[in-house]
């Protein structure tokens, strides 16, 4: 926090304009019609910078920065093209972007083009992590009043009160729908056809996407639950595990889909949205993809991949695949 309240008065004697907003991290700016100085926006290469825009983008522009998903050559640095990445490459119709830092030291101005001919400079500084903006929100100035204000800073405190992560994540941006579980949930059946080295470099192309290989395992005695890896997105907070389920036994076992639970401490969670073959023959294993957005309250889990996570499913029958068919014996 030291380093925090030093580093703001420099930004100041720079010339920049430093945004304002609370200590998650998480900024609203005011939009002034005419921009006389840069806004300053602090990054980090731990983490990416979400930037969401009041109206839609029509281009972008800015030395040091290229579009993510560039290659760089072989032999160079992440550097050697850029000191920033931006994230869609191509902003036209887009109203959010991700900043991502490149390098480990450097100060470039982004200029961001919006629809009826507004425009937004962005200075990007690089700093430490526990100094770096989480996502910064331009609003019209107009638009904006104090008591749209004011129910934003009670929302926030609301929210802070069931944070599980350190720092909030971006689902103040966008709240999950039917149609972003299915996503996810499809995202994980890919990953999990593809090795380990490709799954997790398509997965780090994404800067909202957060992935962890797991290893756990929970013997149940007839059954075994063992995690595969736990998978996030950042925008919806949602999370994803796949696992794989066996059975021990030489019968064939049934299992209940609805009864899914994700045990994260001493917190429960009941699954909403799984995707899993509830017969299991013999000695034979079937993947669960497992997919939570929201708590029992609907409030945001905020769970990390990392976190410490259990599995169970609940076993509600178990039969013979080859019963022994026993004919009537004849009598005369």
């Amino acid at each position: 926090m030291k380093r925090r309240l030093i580093f703001f008065p420099c930004l100041l004697l720079g010339g920049l304009v430093p945004v304002s907003g609370g200590g998650d991290n998480m900024f609203r700016v005011p939009l002034p019609a005419e921009q006389a100085r840069p806004f300053a926006v602090m990054c980090s290469p731990d983490d990416s910078v979400l930037v969401t825009l009041p109206y839609p983008a029509t281009g972008w522009s800015g030395r040091g920065f290229m579009p993510q998903g560039v290659s760089v050559p072989d032999g160079g640095n992440a550097g050697a093209a850029g000191d920033f990445s931006v994230f869609p490459g191509d902003l036209r119709g887009y109203t959010r972007f991700t900043i991502s830092a490149l390098v480990d030291s450097s100060n470039r101005t982004l200029h961001v083009f919006m629809e009826g001919g507004r425009s937004l400079s962005i200075e990007c500084t690089i700093v430490p992590r526990e100094q770096a903006f989480r996502g910064v929100t331009f609003v019209d100035n107009v638009a904006v009043s104090e008591m749209t204000n004011e129910a934003i800073r009670s929302e926030r405190q609301r929210k802070m009160k069931v944070e599980r992560s350190e720092n909030p994540p971006v689902s103040n941006y966008q709240a999950p729908t039917p149609e972003t579980q299915l996503g996810i949930k499809n995202f994980m059946k890919a990953l999990l056809a593809m090795n380990r080295e490709r799954a997790l470099n398509m997965v780090r192309a994404n800067p909202a996407l957060q992935i962890v290989p797991l290893q756990e395992e929970n013997d149940s005695g007839d059954y075994t639950i063992s995690l595969r890896y736990a998978i996030r997105d950042s925008i919806t907070d949602t999370l994803g595990v796949a696992a794989v389920v066996r059975n021990n036994t030489y019968r064939r076992l049934q299992f209940d889909p609805k009864s899914w639970i994700i045990r994260a401490g001493n917190r429960v969670y009941p699954v909403p949205t799984a995707e899993f073959d509830p017969v299991i023959e013999p000695e034979k294993e079937a993947t669960a993809f497992l997919v939570l957005s929201r708590d029992t309250s609907g409030m945001p889990t905020r769970l990390l991949p990392d976190s410490p996570l259990k599995l169970s499913v609940s076993l509600v029958g178990k039969t013979n695949p080859k019963p022994i068919m026993m004919e009537p014996a004849n009598v005369e």
